[in-house]
């Protein structure tokens, strides 16, 4: 278990040593965010600081094979129907993390942002629970 010193708006940008406290964050198996039920939004800062420096809590990692390839451009296999990007648009977010030789295996309707986690390589994706206590 560890506890951290709560987090601030702006840590994940590195205010006030963030981005060292939310490093931290990242060698634990379950997210416990404590807050006051009087303010409320304070939850939704600390989510949105946690979102910011790549973790995804209480979701699963997108469930797509990425796999460079030497040449041969892009090939997309899509074991469902792809309903929110063509394989046009695919592979221009692959050109933008400068990947031009890849197979893709999408097994989810994948939307660009869970693309992007994917190809970053760097979300943590973790349960999290919210205690709220009252002075």
């Amino acid at each position: 278990m560890l506890d951290i010193p709560g987090i601030i708006e702006d840590a994940a940008a590195g205010k006030e040593g963030g981005r060292e406290v939310i490093a931290v964050a990242r060698s634990a198996d379950l997210i416990l965010i404590v807050v006051d039920v009087a303010s409320i939004n304070c939850l939704e800062i600390i989510k949105n600081e946690l979102y910011r420096a790549g973790f995804r809590l209480n979701e699963t990692a997108p469930n797509i094979d990425v796999v460079k390839r030497d040449r041969g451009g892009v090939l997309v296999n899509s074991a469902v129907r792809q309903t929110r990007m063509d394989n046009e648009f695919i592979k221009s977010v692959l050109n933008e993390f400068s990947i031009h030789n890849a197979e893709l295996t999408l097994r989810e309707d994948i939307t660009p942002e869970r693309l992007i986690d994917k190809i970053s390589r760097n979300r943590a994706y973790m349960p999290m629970f919210c205690v709220g206590e009252q002075d």
